[in-house]
Parts: structure tokens; sequence; C-alpha cells
């Protein structure tokens, strides 16, 4: 029977259900945090509970929520930003009438692991949003740690704020010795391929970053653990002129000794179904990938770029697109076998633009519970969400080997059954096959991330048990930008209330795809009429 898998209800009324066991079949790779990069805890724009009131007025108190660029306060940035980022500050106490004159922003700054150069800046005037950078453009691979105090009229100064911290990434095109690989001979409707590198770290390496981008999407793993929490990373954007760069801090995961770096590609907008004509290969036909490893000890650093070194190798996600679903065998090793690898093919840099991710990609922001499993007129089973969202389904389950889930996403409902007709030609379906190494302590278990679904309902088709069991074992996933919650509203009007929390899940729908680029919601291939995701005047 399949067990249940969902850790604490995140909506008022929803049903709890026991946590599941974290393991899955083996090999499959194991999703973790961001490797110690700073990423934000993925359920907290669902729970984050409202802040308690406080008094504005007080004692000038340090600034704090310190912010670059558009990024989430009070966390570190890492090559999330050019040269010259900018600035934000909050003054959370401050006595009655008191406005912001002036303010001194000290920076100390220097090559990553030796920040020793510290120069502070006085700046006139109340504002404390995106202030523009006050010191020299920062290089690629520096790393700022920067404070702020804060003073009015009368010249008292706040103390000074808690540090932040920006670290740049590569800024310019020389900073790349890698070059973008692909896999030769795998076509769209191919496994996903996953390419590889085995390396070496070696003793005293006080510091890894990873750079990485592509076309189509990624998931990056060391050693089969997940690195970062991004989905569909980097994003869509017109590919011929700009790609988004991700850089993670993957010291943690790379001690010294041997290791493999595994990079699984997905078709993505690059390749995948685009348009209601359903459209294929629309940017390209070939997936490739650009990603440089950088070790930095006390001999200096090593670097370990895309090259003819890596291979390629086909993964367990058999099939794979936004409009269509994924499909995955459990039966297959995750990231595949050292005896199917073959040689990868080198290509020249792309002439587009290799810029820093400035906003925040979508990542899981938190999880829904089934409220009711129904049975339609025609004798199928159907799991209501209670909530139209954003993402994709996990499933966890004990079956026999050879054994076909299906799970069919849609909207809404249409005479009792599943209403697929807005969806016109996408499929929006998800198929796993059991590897039937299953047991109730740890189950297998399914999460289709190289696609997305917009849907309230599912249909399950293969499941072997009753409809208690089956809501136990899926647990939706709700995918959305990376932000974090700015307010809260309740009033003792129900449907007002109602209301204003559809326009916030309406945001949380349409940031999963509005950033970096993306729009509409997965699922309808109506969407994505424009092929210019960055230029809105553009097709």
């Amino acid at each position: 029977m399949p067990t249940p898998a969902s850790p604490d209800p995140l909506m008022s009324g929803q049903p709890s259900r026991a946590p599941a066991s974290p393991a899955t079949s083996s090999p499959a790779p194991t999703p973790a945090a961001a490797l110690g990069d700073g990423s934000p805890r993925t359920t907290d724009l669902l729970r984050a509970p409202a802040p308690a009131p406080t008094d504005p007025v007080g004692p000038l108190a340090a600034p704090v929520r310190l912010r670059v660029d558009h990024h989430r306060p009070d966390l570190p940035v890492l090559g999330g930003t050019g040269a010259s980022p900018t600035l934000s500050w909050e003054v959370p106490t401050a006595p009655a009438g008191w406005r912001q004159v002036r303010a001194e922003v000290e920076i100390t700054r220097g090559p990553l692991g030796d920040p020793t150069v510290t120069e502070t800046h006085s700046l006139a005037g109340p504002d404390a949003l995106f202030i523009p950078w006050p010191g020299a453009p920062l290089t690629s691979r520096e790393t700022a740690s920067w404070r702020v105090r804060v003073a009015g009229a009368d010249g008292t100064w706040s103390p000074w704020s808690r540090p932040a911290v920006v670290e740049t990434g590569l800024l310019e095109r020389s900073c790349w010795t890698a070059r973008p690989i692909t896999a030769p001979g795998n076509a769209r409707t191919d496994p996903a391929p996953v390419l590889v590198r085995r390396l070496t770290v070696p003793a005293g390496t006080t510091a890894a970053r990873l750079h990485l981008t592509a076309a189509g999407v990624y998931e990056a793993f060391i050693d089969g653990v997940k690195v970062g929490t991004d989905e569909l990373a980097p994003g869509w954007t017109e590919y011929a002129d700009r790609l988004l760069v991700q850089t993670h801090d993957v010291t943690a995961a790379l001690g010294p000794g041997e290791h493999e770096l595994a990079i699984v590609l997905g078709n993505g907008w690059y390749r995948g179904h685009l348009t209601w004509e359903m459209r294929e290969c629309v940017y390209g036909t070939d997936l490739w990938l650009l990603a440089q490893l950088e070790l930095t000890g006390p001999e200096g650093t090593t670097t370990i770029g895309t090259d003819g070194d890596w291979v390629w190798r086909p993964s367990n996600v058999t099939a794979n697109d936004l409009y269509n679903g994924q499909s995955t065998d459990l039966r297959l090793p995750a990231l595949g076998t050292e005896d199917a690898e073959s040689a990868v093919a080198v290509l020249a840099l792309p002439e587009a633009d290799l810029v820093p991710t400035a906003l925040p990609l979508p990542t899981v922001v938190g999880e829904l519970q089934p409220i009711e499993v129904l049975t339609t007129p025609s004798g199928r089973r159907i799991v209501d969400l209670g909530q139209n969202l954003t993402g994709h389904m996990r499933l966890t389950v004990v079956g026999d080997a050879g054994r076909v889930i299906t799970l069919r996403h849609a909207e809404v409902l249409e005479d009792g059954e599943l209403g697929t007709r807005p969806l016109r030609h996408a499929e929006c379906t998800d198929r796993v096959t059991l590897a039937g190494t299953g047991t109730a302590d740890h189950p297998e278990v399914f999460a289709p991330t190289l696609t997305q679904h917009g849907f309230r309902y599912v249909e399950v088709e293969g499941f072997d048990g009753d409809d208690e069991a089956l809501a136990a074992a899926l647990t939706a996933r709700v995918v959305s930008a990376g932000m974090e919650r700015a307010g809260w509203f309740s009033c003792d009007q129900e449907d007002v209330s109602r209301l204003v929390e559809n326009t916030r899940w309406s945001t949380l729908h349409h940031r999963a795809h509005r950033l970096p680029a993306a729009r509409r919601a997965p699922g309808l291939d109506r969407r994505h009429r424009r092929l210019r995701p960055d230029r809105p005047d553009a097709v």
C-alpha cells in the first residue's frame, strides 16, 4: 500500500498526513537544499505567518533587511548581480517625525576568501531603496560584505546594521574557459541526457563554485545529491541574445577525494513544444550545457569546465515536455550507468550575452494535500487539491515492478470528468513505471521536475490502493518564483477574504513562469503566443 508523503498541511482546512521517509528507490538522486548557498526554505512562501505588529516609533534602530537588487533580504547573494548592484535597507524604528538625511555604507571587499579592503561611502538624502553601488564596480569572483548606518537631521547615527554579503560570478566572457557540450544523437523524444564529469578535489580546497547555464533546462547533482533548489533553470530567455547563468556554492559537497558531477538536461522551452500550434524545437534541436567548476585553495584555483573530457549517458526520464508532461522508469538508474556512456561534442561559446540571474528563479514554495478523492461518472478516480496551482505532484508508492501509474492534470471538471478540452493538444500527463523496490518504510518516489502543470484536479490510473491510500500517497508541490511574502489580509467577510486569497494564488501561479521570462500557466497550449519572452513587443 502507498505511504503518506507530505509534511504538515500548508493551508487551513487541509487534512494532516504523516510524513513519509525521505528515501527514494536506489539509486535515485537525492533532492537537497542548495548545499549551503543560502537559498530560502522552500515552504516559506505558503507557510509564513503574518509578522507580529510592531510600533515604528521608538529609538533609532540599526537598519535591517539589507537587500541587493531584487534578491531576498538578509541572504547572501551569490553570482546574482552585475558589477554595480543596487542596495536597499529599512529602518525598523525611529523617533516620531524622523526622516533619513544621510547614510554611510561600509564595504569590505576583495577576492573570494580574502575580502580585506574596507571603504566607507557617505550618502546624502532620504533614499533607502535601490541606491546605486557607491564604490568602484565589482569584478568577477569578488566578495563584498556591506553594512549601513543612517542619521536624521539631528546628526545622531543609528547603530550599524548586521553585514550582508554579495559575491559576483563570471562577469566577463574571458572568464569562461569552459565550452558548451552536447549529447550527439539525443533527440527531443529520447531519454533526457545526463552529462557527466568525474573529478578529484585536492586537499586544502577552501571554496568551490559551480557556474552554469544551458540550452534547455537542467538539474545538477554532485554524487547523486541535487545542487540548489531551482526549478526549470536557467529559465526562458531569447537564447540567441541572452543566457542566464546561475552560480552555486558547492564547497560543502566537494571534500577532498573523488566525486561525480552529473547534470540532467530537459527539453524545456528550448526544444520542447511551444504555442497553440505545438511547435517543436523552436530554438534548436540539440540541448547543450555550459558549466565551469572552480576549486580554490592555498595553491590557487583549479578550473574544471565542460569540454571533451566529459561524457553523456541516458537518464531514467524517458520523455519530458512542458506541455505534455514527463515519463520516468524507476527500473532504470536515475542518472544512468557508466556502461552506457558516450563521448560528448564540444561547441563554440555562444554569441549571446552570459548574464547573472538577477531575479529569483522558480522553486518549490510549498506543498498541498488532497482534500478529496472523487469517482467520476465513468468510474475514474480524480484527486481534488482544492486549489488551482502551478507545479507538479509527488507520488510515494509501493507496487510491483513494471506497474505504470499515470497522472493527468487539469484545472476544471466538465460533466464530472477531468476537463481536458481547454488544454487543446497539451497532454499534461505524467507517467511512472515502478521498479518494485519500495517498502512501507522506504517507498518509491516520483516527482517530475522537468515539467510543470497548471491544475487543481489529477486523474490517477494504475494506483493499487483505496481512496484513502491514494490521497495519502500524493502531494502537490507548488512552484513559483522564490519570492518573499509581503502582505497578509483577513476580514469578517468570507467572500472578500477569499477574493484576496485568490489574487495571492494568481500571483503565485503567474510568477512561476514570469521569472525570468516565461508567461502563463503550464497546461494550456494557447499560452506562449509570443516567442520573444524578454521582449513583449516581439513575436
